[in-house]
């Protein structure tokens, strides 16, 4: 069923041509997701008795934003680009192309690139407040919510680095160690802030 589903899905990007634009929402999303994140708990640690629950509530707030943001910015830029092309192609051909089968899988490709641009950033988000979700339920996980949050955020670059070297051809150490270093960048810029 879910199999059935993903073929689908990825049969729409790749007739409406859109399978490299996902592909390149995927990355960017996802990194903004977890960085955002990142940088949310990052600031809140710099902060005397911040409660998970605070943290979680800005950080699901805030990838919530970045859900919607995504999904509509996406949708809106990649309907339009569809339409473009396919009046392109009704001026090349000289034909009306509005009922067609290219119509249609043009706003269906150009939904799920959408969707890939917002959950990325959402699920990642997720993945590196998930230590904060944690400590909601099991208060005595709080004093170790900000460590492993901090390592899950560097893991989760470093494998977002890890697949973008595969895909590229890049070195896989590099290009992973170049995603972390941002992450702890990030953590450096929050410090030096709040020491100002």
């Amino acid at each position: 069923m879910i199999k059935r589903i993903a073929l689908k899905l990825l049969r729409f990007l790749r007739y409406s041509e859109k399978q490299e634009v996902a592909r390149r929402y995927f990355f960017l999303s996802a990194f903004d997701g977890a960085l955002a994140a990142f940088g949310i708990v990052a600031g809140a640690s710099l902060v005397n008795d911040v409660s998970p629950a605070f943290v979680v509530a800005a950080g699901i707030g805030a990838s919530l934003a970045m859900l919607v943001s995504g999904v509509a910015g996406a949708y809106i830029t990649e309907e339009a680009e569809s339409r473009r092309r396919i009046k392109e192609l009704e001026e090349a051909m000289l034909v009306d192309m509005r009922e067609s089968e290219v119509v249609d899988v043009s706003i269906k490709g150009a939904v799920v690139a959408a969707l890939i641009n917002g959950l990325a950033a959402f699920m990642t988000a997720v993945i590196v407040l998930t230590p904060y979700i944690l400590a909601v339920f099991n208060p005595s996980f709080a004093a170790y919510a900000m460590h492993v949050t901090f390592a899950t955020a560097l893991s989760v670059l470093f494998l977002l680095g890890m697949a973008l070297a595969k895909i590229s051809g890049q070195n896989i150490i590099i290009m992973a160690t170049k995603m972390t270093a941002l992450g702890v960048i990030t953590i450096l810029v929050i410090m030096l802030l709040n020491m100002l």
